[in-house]
């Protein structure tokens, strides 16, 4: 699962913040193996503040919940918004679009984000 958002302070690779992201969602992310950071952070712009983490389950049915449900990161609760990945329009996943074209995350051009 992907939150957007994130503070760029939050250590992925740090057990103490780990321990703590579980410890606010027990009910939410039993099933946590690993979290890391969506883009690399030391490529990031020194002026970007925020940014998003994946949140690894082993649990697929741990992490519908946890799409459905608020998660908490470091004392910040974040709401889950439906987005494809294709055409990267809300509301619809993947597996339902209605759009033809793949369109890359970066760019916006009719590629994957691989190919740009």
């Amino acid at each position: 699962i992907i939150v957007h958002g994130v503070p760029l302070v939050f250590d992925t690779s740090n057990p103490t913040y780990l321990k703590t992201l579980m410890g606010e969602n027990v009910d939410v992310l039993d099933s946590l193996q690993r979290v890391i950071w969506a883009n690399q952070v030391s490529t990031c712009d020194p002026k970007k503040t925020h940014s998003s983490i994946i949140i690894h389950l082993m649990n697929p049915l741990q992490a519908n919940i946890a799409i459905h449900n608020k998660v908490s990161v470091d004392g910040c609760s974040y709401q889950w918004v439906l987005q494809c990945y294709k055409c990267h329009d809300f509301g619809h996943p993947v597996r339902s679009c209605p759009n033809s074209a793949t369109l890359c995350s970066h760019c916006a051009g009719e590629h994957t984000f691989k190919e740009c």
